[in-house]
């Protein structure tokens, strides 16, 4: 009797001890302190964020230090405590849909994300707090959500992949896989692991480099009123809206992409698109121009496809490519040049293409992209053997897209390559220069499903944070993130293979009716209607 009545009054202390703590001004506690005496003995783990009651299905990313999790249903916050330190993204970071497509993030968004976090874990005011990315139970919030996480992983704490995702499966979270930027229902989708790969390989072949990554250039030059462009494959695919002279359209003229293309020594252009401008408005000032044309929302015939391929084979300098909004038909061809080039899968040139510009390849232009995979992936294996004897040999670029470093040595005069110089040249040149260098190395031998991590080192804690780095010259530039800031296919494939280099007088013949785009006429296409929403987004 006297030992029960000992067991209440201990109870009756820790609750009135808890009240106390949840109603202090800055309404937190220690972990240890919400943990009734009882259950100090039955395993509880004091200093584990697993027990905390308004978050579930919890994955460590971090060993015992940064985690992912599911905030309860009917819960707006997580309940502070003094041992955790939480943040959500999911009003800061947002995808900017066209129809029921929800993601995956873009670069910027990547970027930011990144940047939090590594300042988050270098923060000495939460050198002894757990870390808790949350976000609410939305199919849609959730799968962003774990891509940023497990894209943080691939590209900041150099894991593989497979390891990135390991830690969702371990703590049973389903993900929503992303789709295409179809009307209506979708039956295109890719995978957050298809995401991860992509992403893993661009970084070994040097297309993206977070530590030299002009995010301000990303964010204004994607906007439609500064040209709606982004950079695919660094120094190779430019991929924008197509511009047009036709009066009362929403459109640029070609003039507006001159000072841009000239700082970026754009040496072509190539329409996919029926002729809105005359091409002469950029042969004049130096930059070839090719028409291949196909259909809006078409998928390319094998002419066509080959076409394109070769012009991008033997074309000195980058190459700027557009259809009506430069996201169906240019998407297609840039990710046809992914697989063949740099073995990624149809699946991960698609999720690659859209992290740079949202939007790309749609409908079924991904199950052309599926059905073309193996003849591409073999076509590249006879390129490389006949150029280089040697099938896995994949080009490491000099510069990521985006690259601080690269503007800064232009500006100086420090990089001058020779006007003739082709684009196998150019490779060739980038593997002397780097090879020069212990720490580099142009030649990376991949496969499709293993690659190694073996020789990279758990780099988070300088991540963004080395004195003179180039994160620092973009702080000082641009100013940091705030803490709270084919059956039926070969049919249509056999319609479009008239098409023909050079110059073609024609009309888009895939239309939406009952829309008005200008003055002169009343359809829309696909490509104005998505036009359409990234201005109404923007």
């Amino acid at each position: 009797m006297k030992n029960s009545l000992q067991s209440e009054k201990k109870d009756q202390d820790f609750k009135m001890a808890n009240h106390k703590n949840l109603t202090s001004p800055d309404n937190s506690t220690k972990v240890s302190k919400l943990i009734p005496p009882q259950k100090l003995t039955d395993n509880f783990e004091l200093n584990s964020i697993k027990s905390h009651p308004d978050i579930n299905h919890v994955a460590e990313y971090i060993d015992n230090k940064f985690y992912f999790a599911i905030l309860t249903e009917g819960k707006n916050l997580p309940k502070s405590i003094a041992d955790v330190h939480f943040f959500s993204i999911d009003d800061e970071l947002i995808y900017q849909n066209f129809f029921n497509d929800f993601g995956p993030l873009n670069l910027s968004c990547l970027y930011k994300y990144c940047w939090k976090v590594s300042k988050k874990l270098n923060n000495p005011r939460y050198c002894d707090k757990q870390i808790v990315h949350y976000c609410i139970k939305s199919n849609e919030k959730k799968a962003n959500a774990a891509f940023l996480i497990s894209s943080f992983a691939v590209l900041c704490l150099n894991k593989s992949p497979k390891d990135a995702y390991k830690p969702l499966l371990d703590a049973n979270i389903s993900l929503k896989p992303f789709q295409d930027a179809s009307i209506g229902h979708s039956i295109y989708h890719i995978r957050l692991q298809d995401c991860l790969n992509a992403l893993f390989k661009s970084v070994a072949f040097g297309f993206l480099n977070l530590n030299d990554f002009d995010v301000s250039e990303y964010e204004k030059y994607e906007k439609v009123e500064y040209g709606d462009m982004n950079w695919i494959v660094p120094q190779k695919f430019l991929a924008f809206s197509g511009p047009s002279t036709e009066p009362g359209t929403l459109y640029h003229a070609p003039e507006r992409y001159h000072e841009y293309f000239k700082e970026n020594n754009i040496s072509t252009v190539i329409r996919l698109n029926k002729e809105s401008y005359d091409s002469s408005r950029f042969t004049r000032i130096g930059i070839n121009h090719y028409d291949i044309y196909l259909p809006d929302g078409s998928i390319p015939s094998r002419k066509v496809l080959y076409q394109f391929l070769y012009i991008s084979e033997v074309t000195n300098g980058p190459i700027a490519v557009h259809c009506k909004a430069g996201l169906g038909r240019t998407g297609s061809l840039i990710c046809a040049y992914l697989i063949k080039h740099y073995k990624m899968t149809a699946k991960e040139a698609i999720a690659w293409t859209r992290i740079c510009r949202p939007g790309s390849v749609i409908g079924h232009q991904q199950t052309w992209l599926e059905s073309m995979q193996k003849e591409l992936l073999f076509s590249g294996q006879q390129y490389r053997m006949k150029h280089f004897s040697e099938v896995d040999k994949i080009f490491h670029h000099k510069y990521g897209m985006y690259s601080i470093v690269q503007k800064i040595e232009r500006k100086n005069n420090s990089v001058k390559l020779p006007k003739n110089l082709t684009f196998r040249q150019y490779f060739k040149l980038d593997s002397v220069e780097k090879n020069k260098s212990d720490d580099l190395s142009w030649k990376r031998k991949l496969s499709n499903n293993d690659i190694s991590t073996k020789n990279k080192q758990l780099k988070f804690i300088n991540f963004f944070g080395t004195n003179g780095s180039i994160c620092d010259y973009i702080v000082r530039k641009f100013g940091g993130l705030s803490e709270r800031e084919s059956t039926s296919s070969e049919k249509q494939t056999d319609k479009s293979s008239n098409s023909k280099l050079g110059k073609r007088n024609s009309t888009d013949e895939l239309t939406v009716v009952n829309h008005q785009m200008n003055k002169s006429s009343d359809v829309l296409t696909q490509g104005d209607l998505l036009k359409k929403i990234k201005i109404n987004n923007n």
